[in-house]
């Protein structure tokens, strides 16, 4: 169904002679549907002008997302399954694939496809705006998808190990009643990481909550051929709960299991074929270099012997014919190793999370308020904030989402009111306690102190 109506789409974008153009395809998404294309979107559309084809697939998602996370979803699929489309190209046959292993071709001026977790979120957010809908069999598909980039990696040991798109196809098989292929699903998950429960009988309700930064990609290497990762801007943010109110005032509050970690992802994907041919390039520079360099060598040695007349005649010239010739290598081997281009792609979805959340309830019958707490590592409350809940069409289960402001030490306890306290987690693999970041608790006195301040500084401006 979603690749009819994206037919459909591009259809109309064609006619406006701009059908793989970002501002061609959200175009004809809101026209579709009788409106105009979102201010929040136009500063994508002018990136996508300015940065053109090359980047388009992560102009894409990064739109994609931002349209997901104000629950435009319409264009958030329009945009996210284009990229997929575009991504899924990678394994063609035809000279953009061969393009993309060549040793001749800047990384960076390739067209932008992501790495392995980057395409799995594609299929993630793709797979939940299925699930909204109730459409179980596409909803499966992207998590299959995102299954399936995440097998992408040379390292065993880390193939196949999304926690997330596992519970989520789980998640759409119990939404669908078929108990036991979901609980098979649900205990690969919980193989990946245990704090991972199965839902409870009754359960219809999934409770999303994404947290942190994206990971960054940086260079490293001889050659800057290598691709490194590193966390994004820290946070004190550690621990996610969910609150839930019916329509009867009566609330519980529900902490949630981290389900997925990108960071984690990111790192250990383990020579992803992406990184094959960066270190086949770099193997073919350095070759490249140290036929530079003995060609040289011999070349300088030859002219040197011809040069000091310790041979005559016919010895002489073959010497010197040497020289010539070790020289040639020399300068074809320099050029060839200058053309090589080895400098890792390290552009990256930008507005991607680090850490996913997750929880499973029971939606109480009629209105419901559901909120999300944000915690530190030693529990304390410091955001809480609504998000986004989806019912799907025939009342099978429901999804919500939401995810962290940005954080700064003055979102204070303050933030998150009459939230109750967490247990204090345990230090453990990918857990670092950063509460030394919050600001202490100076009380109203202080509170109004501060603000004092504030405004007499602002006057004197």
């Amino acid at each position: 169904m979603r690749r009819l109506v994206l037919a459909a789409l591009c259809c109309c974008a064609a006619a406006t002679g701009r059908a793989t153009e970002l501002d061609g395809l959200t175009r004809a998404t809101a026209e579709a549907r009788g409106r105009a294309v979102p201010d929040y979107l136009q500063t994508w559309i002018a990136k996508d002008r300015e940065w053109g084809a090359q980047h388009r697939v992560l102009v894409q998602m990064a739109a994609g997302r931002v349209a997901f996370l104000r629950g435009d979803w319409d264009q958030a699929e329009a945009l996210l399954a284009d990229a997929q489309r575009e991504v899924e190209t990678i394994y063609a046959d035809n000279p953009k694939a061969q393009a993309a292993r060549s040793v001749f071709v800047p990384e960076a001026s390739k067209d932008f496809k992501g790495d392995p977790y980057e395409r799995a979120m594609l299929g993630i957010y793709l797979g939940l705006i299925d699930l909204s809908r109730g459409d179980f069999d596409n909803a499966r598909a992207g998590f299959r998808f995102a299954q399936l980039q995440d097998t992408m990696s040379a390292a065993e040991q880390y193939q196949d190990d999304m926690a997330l798109a596992q519970y989520l196809v789980g998640w759409s098989y119990w939404c669908e009643g078929q108990r036991s292929a979901a609980a098979e699903e649900f205990e690969r998950a919980r193989r990946q990481r245990p704090a991972l429960a199965a839902p409870q009988p009754g359960d219809n309700l999934l409770l999303l909550a994404e947290l942190g930064s994206a990971p960054i990609k940086f260079r490293s290497g001889q050659f800057g051929e290598l691709q490194r990762m590193r966390a994004g801007p820290p946070t004190p943010l550690q621990q996610v709960a969910f609150r839930i109110e019916g329509a009867d005032g009566a609330s519980r509050l529900l902490p949630a299991a981290l389900a997925e970690d990108l960071l984690f992802q990111a790192s250990t994907r383990g020579g992803a074929a992406v990184d094959s041919i960066r270190a086949g390039k770099a193997s073919f520079r350095q070759g490249a270099e140290l036929l530079t360099q003995a060609g040289a060598g011999v070349s300088t040695a030859a002219f040197g012997v011809a040069a000091a007349g310790a041979y005559t005649g016919r010895d002489s010239r073959d010497i010197a014919g040497i020289g010539v010739v070790a020289g040639l290598v020399a300068l074809a081997a320099r050029g060839v190793a200058s053309s090589s281009e080895t400098l890792a792609d390290v552009r990256y979805w930008p507005n991607l999370p680090e850490k996913i959340y997750l929880g499973t309830a029971r939606l109480p019958a009629g209105p419901a308020q559901i909120d999300t707490g944000f915690y530190s590592f030693g529990g304390r409350p410091q955001q809480a904030i609504a998000g986004t809940l989806r019912r799907s069409p025939r009342g099978e289960c429901a999804l919500y989402i939401a995810q962290t402001q940005d954080w700064s030490p003055r979102f204070e306890r303050r933030a998150a009111p009459q939230w109750p306290a967490l247990p204090a987690l345990k230090p453990g693999p990918g857990q670092t306690d950063l509460d030394y970041l919050l600001t202490p608790d100076i009380g109203d006195e202080g509170e109004s102190l501060l603000d004092s301040v504030r405004q007499t500084r602002e006057t004197k401006r």
